[in-house]
């Protein structure tokens, strides 16, 4: 009998260290990036302004675009799955807001800002340079500096570029006007493609 209870509390014991592993894995250690005390845990409200990064001025019209996800299942079998989605449009002064999440067990937040004629910003990665972004952190009054778009950049990397920054679905071309406002650089993209194709196809 005490051989049994012992096995016993040793089964409960490896399932309660199991869970707490799952729990601590979905605790992103990374928000640390993007905010600071208790908010490392959540995410209020985000306000702040894009501008050009040339001359400072307000750009209106940007999409302003942030994808949650949460990892499920277990340590070494994990998946991540979209929780919340939200975006928002520029005024005239370059100001937007968006909508936070208080779950304390989203993944640190893939943000996105879009305007026709300007290089994609991203709060994670910086396009061309392909270096982390280290100038951003989540809370209200955040400026996005927009580089302008320059003709010796390719539009096919960029779309490369958005397909991870935010992860994309096929849907959310559909769904959400970020998406849409880019599917002009789409047909860019491929007249790329082809061309490189014929001039490659030449030699």
């Amino acid at each position: 009998m005490e051989k049994k209870r012992k096995r016993i509390t040793a089964a409960i014991l490896v399932v309660v260290v199991a869970a707490l592993a799952f729990l601590l894995s979905q605790c992103d250690p990374s928000k640390a990036r993007y905010a600071h005390g208790w908010e490392r845990f959540v995410y209020p409200r985000l306000s702040g302004k894009v501008v050009d990064a040339d001359t400072g001025a307000p750009i209106d019209g940007a999409i302003v675009f942030c994808l949650w996800r949460i990892t499920h299942g277990f340590p070494g079998l994990t998946h991540e799955k979209e929780y919340q989605i939200v975006e928002s449009a520029t005024g005239q002064d370059g100001h937007f807001a968006l909508p936070g999440t208080w779950n304390p067990f989203v993944n640190s937040p893939d943000l996105s800002v879009y305007k026709k004629g300007y290089v994609l910003w991203n709060n994670k990665d910086v396009f061309q340079s392909k270096e982390r972004r280290r100038d951003f952190s989540w809370k209200s009054g955040v400026t996005m500096r927009l580089e302008k778009w320059k003709q010796e950049y390719s539009y096919d990397s960029q779309q490369s570029f958005v397909r991870f920054h935010p992860p994309f679905s096929k849907s959310y071309p559909l769904r959400y006007r970020f998406f849409r406002e880019m599917e002009w650089e789409a047909e860019q993209a491929n007249r790329e493609r082809n061309n490189k194709a014929n001039t490659e196809g030449r030699r």
